[in-house]
């Protein structure tokens, strides 16, 4: 009897317990994810959004949602139905050009089993649904083939024969690479309306970069109106570059210099083309003054971009005006040349006091790690003592200058005699190279003479019999010191030696 009872309550208790399982409501949980492709274009901060269906009932829940390793921590309502999870495309996609791409997303449900589902991204192009009135283009004309710095000209002619008119009508032109990339600006007409019947012709003009390089290219045209995008067209267009080909990128200078000042002037020149080019040599010159200046020789690489610079001091008696600044580039296989305008503010003034330059020789040959000397002679021709001080340039990158004196003070109808060395590196290139001497007063550039130094290689045994009679004297006593140096050690030797010679012989022995 005891034995029935305990049976008896025993089945109570596993009755009541498999009831409580089985009569509790159902949770919050996943039914799937949908695995459908999705469709979407390649516009700046676009989003995927994945579509997952709930089956819940009573209680929320909170689980991870991944995408190629992207994680979003998503609530799972309590109701039937779906939810949208969104992505940033750029974050979850490989590459934004237009193309199919697979993903996985994973997640779990209430009882954290994983729930996983491929789909696919079809990525499209970012742009208008350009469909409305197609046949309004009637011709595109331009040339298929340009070249760096060139101007491509589009001829786009249309013809209304839609049976309704278009307002606010706007036409477009840009390029793009194989990447999608844009190629240059992009270029657009005047709005314009287009009645039914009527014929248009536009022009657009595209600058083809400097830098541009050779390929590929595609031509848009597209029309733009109040009822919506007419029609987008695209065109092959090729970029072919010059064998050898050198552009003056840009001219840095101020457009207005005051006379007596320097005039400094930075020059970029660009080889935009497919070779590197040798011994190039920039000058620039403002040919009214007789003022001009030249880079050292120079090697471009192709599509690298060098600046030169350069400063020419304009005389302090310069007429107000305007004048030309030529730039001129040269290499063994290409050249180019610019003018631009510049001015020079100030009047001319007649001086009480001048000065006159002269020099024995504005030409000098030198020869690497050997220097020179340039005598110039300054004379005062004012009607009073003057104090003047001098300067140069030019010696930047090839040798070092100083003048003696770099001060002096001349009396009317004097002169004085002003030296400037000039010594060329070791490593200096053959080349002539420009010198400018300039004299200043109250710093104010009075006169200036070009002077040019021409340098040889670098001095050996041959090029002894070229130093002057004092560098040659100092060499011979130098000479003669080490011949009296290398005899006197020789006879300091033989005299010790006979002497030891001596004391060894009178030595006796017991």
């Amino acid at each position: 009897m005891e034995i029935s009872i305990k049976k008896t309550i025993l089945g109570l208790i596993s009755a009541v317990f498999l009831l409580g399982i089985f009569g509790t409501a159902t949770l919050a949980d996943l039914d799937g994810v949908d695995n459908s492709d999705i469709t979407i274009n390649n516009c700046d901060g676009v989003k995927v959004e994945f579509i997952l269906y709930t089956n819940s009932q009573n209680s929320d829940y909170d689980a991870p949602v991944t995408v190629n390793g992207v994680t979003k921590i998503v609530t799972i309502p309590a109701t039937h139905g779906s939810i949208k999870v969104g992505f940033l495309a750029e974050d979850i996609l490989p590459s934004m050009n237009p193309g199919v791409y697979p993903v996985t997303l994973e997640t779990e449900d209430f009882w954290g089993a994983p729930v996983t589902e491929d789909i696919n991204i079809i990525v499209t192009g970012c742009g208008l649904i350009c469909n409305v009135a197609p046949d309004v283009l009637d011709d595109v004309d331009f040339e298929d083939e340009v070249a760096p710095e060139d101007v491509l000209e589009i001829e786009i002619k249309l013809d209304n024969q839609e049976g309704m008119k278009f307002y606010d009508v706007e036409l477009k032109v840009w390029i793009e690479d194989e990447d999608g990339d844009r190629l240059g600006d992009r270029e657009e007409t005047d709005e314009f309306d287009l009645s039914d019947d009527e014929e248009e012709e536009k022009i657009l003009k595209l600058n083809i970069p400097d830098d541009a390089e050779e390929g590929d290219y595609t031509l848009f045209v597209r029309a733009e109106a109040d009822e919506g995008c007419l029609f987008e067209e695209e065109y092959d267009l090729e970029v072919i570059r010059d064998e050898d080909n050198l552009k003056i990128d840009k001219v840095g200078f101020d457009s207005e210099v005051e006379a007596g000042e320097d005039f400094n002037i930075a020059v970029t020149i660009l080889n935009n083309g497919q070779n590197d080019q040798e011994d190039v040599r920039v000058m620039v010159e403002l040919v009214e003054l007789d003022l001009s200046q030249k880079s050292q020789y120079f090697d471009v690489e192709e599509d690298e971009k060098i600046t030169q610079y350069f400063t020419l001091s304009i005389p302090s008696n310069a007429d107000e005006g305007e004048y030309t600044l030529t730039v001129e580039v040269k290499g063994e296989e290409a050249s180019v040349e610019k003018d631009f305008i510049i001015k020079i503010a100030g009047e001319a003034e007649e001086e009480e006091e001048g000065i006159k330059i002269t020099v024995e020789e504005p030409e000098m040959n030198l020869v690497a790690g050997k220097g020179g000397i340039f005598k110039i002679t300054v004379e005062n021709e004012g009607d009073s003592l003057e104090t003047f001080t001098f300067s140069a340039a030019g010696t930047i990158g090839w040798a070092t200058h100083s003048i003696e004196p770099g001060v002096a003070t001349i009396d009317e109808g004097e002169s004085e005699d002003i030296f400037l060395y000039v010594s060329p590196r070791d490593d200096a290139e053959e080349n002539s190279y420009p010198i400018s001497f300039y004299v200043k007063q109250d710093g104010q550039i009075l006169e200036s003479i070009s002077l040019t130094a021409n340098v040889e290689g670098r001095a050996g045994l041959e090029d002894f019999g070229d130093l002057t009679a004092e560098q040659m004297g100092v060499w011979i006593f130098i000479i003669v010191i080490i011949i009296i140096a290398i005899l006197f050690s020789v006879w300091t030797y033989t005299t010790a030696t006979a002497s030891k010679k001596g004391r060894r012989g009178k030595e006796k022995y017991y």
